[in-house]
């Protein structure tokens, strides 16, 4: 009885999420004085994918995992798309300034409070949605399923930054490494491209790293170490070469920012 009485409250309870949901949704509609959801036929996908998204998160996990790594190509590919139309929805809503009216202070905040997003999430979600924005063939490419999230994600941060005339230049050679290269090729051969077409942006990217630069190392409890840093191009592959050696039995931790580092044992 009592694993009945669990299964009618969530139940009910899934009712009355769906219930204010949907209800929200029809203020916002009726709230701008738009056709809105009169369009119907996006919203009706979204009800169900949400819906179904649901309904696939609480079913079992398959046993398999033959299965399972069917299904998460699967569901990668469905997360991409849902991405893109993520992102084009968040740049319509701040472009438009919507949030404000309902209380807060930007789009930023509003994924953050509504949607739940981490600070991080919500600055790369509209930061994208504005770069796909400039990049249309980028963003259909995205919807369609050709460009994954990593690959999009790695052009729009060679183009941001640049002019529109640059930006739409800079997204016919990338689509064209695309074709066969990944995220990382892309952002390599993407710096030498900002370079090129942007020399000065270029400088100021450099001395932004410069002028930012730290590097923080601490033992930790097992005798290890940990940290964070921002290093300049020029310093990077010195960490790299560090990183690779192999750790002297007591290790001297520097503790601190470049110019006031102590030394500790």
């Amino acid at each position: 009885m009592g694993d009945r009485a669990d299964v009618d409250e969530n139940a009910s309870a899934d009712g009355r999420d769906k219930e204010a949901w949907s209800a929200g949704a029809g203020g916002v509609g009726a709230g701008d004085g738009s056709a809105g959801m009169s369009e119907g036929t996006s919203w009706q996908l979204v009800t169900t994918l949400r819906e179904t998204a649901q309904a696939l998160a609480l079913a079992l996990t398959p046993d398999s995992p033959v299965e399972c790594l069917g299904e998460l190509e699967g569901l990668v590919f469905a997360r991409d798309r849902l991405e893109a139309a993520i992102t084009v929805r968040a740049q319509r809503v701040h472009a438009a300034g919507v949030v404000r009216e309902r209380g807060h202070a930007s789009t930023k905040t509003w994924l953050r409070s509504v949607c739940g997003m981490s600070r991080r999430a919500a600055n790369r979600t509209v930061a994208l949605g504005i770069e796909l924005e400039r990049l249309p063939q980028v963003r259909e490419r995205f919807a369609a399923g050709s460009l994954a999230e990593g690959v999009v994600t790695a052009i729009c941060a060679v183009t941001a930054g640049l002019s529109d005339e640059d930006a739409a230049k800079a997204e016919q050679i990338l689509l064209e490494l695309a074709e066969a290269a990944g995220p990382d090729e892309i952002a390599k051969a993407g710096r030498y491209l900002r370079a090129v077409l942007d020399p000065d942006g270029e400088i100021k990217d450099a001395n932004a790293d410069y002028d930012s630069r730290f590097l923080l190392i601490r033992e930790t409890g097992t005798g290890g170490l940990e940290g964070e840093f921002r290093l300049p191009r020029e310093a990077a592959p010195a960490c790299e070469r560090f990183s690779t050696r192999t750790p002297s039995p007591r290790p001297r931790v520097m503790t601190g920012r470049f110019g006031s580092a102590t030394p500790t044992r």
